[in-house]
């Protein structure tokens, strides 16, 4: 028997055809999970530092808006 005709009889298995299919729904699964937790934790990385990244730029408006204040006091 040839490689091509063992891999085609092999596909006929009805117990083959379900063990197969059973595992690629498992990956599949597995995957939609791993897919999922990136996500939240990509989500909430992007949030924290755009988060940090707007808190930074009102601090530094801030600190220019005191920074006009007092030239204002002394004139």
């Amino acid at each position: 028997m040839q490689q091509g005709e063992r891999e085609s009889r092999s596909h006929h298995d009805p117990d083959y055809q379900q063990w197969r299919t059973e595992q690629l729904r498992s990956l599949d699964n597995d995957y939609e999970a791993w897919r999922g937790e990136r996500y939240k934790k990509f989500s909430e990385d992007f949030n924290t530092w755009r988060s940090s990244r707007l808190s930074q730029s009102n601090d530094s408006k801030q600190q220019g808006n005191s920074s006009a204040n007092k030239g204002k006091d002394q004139s």
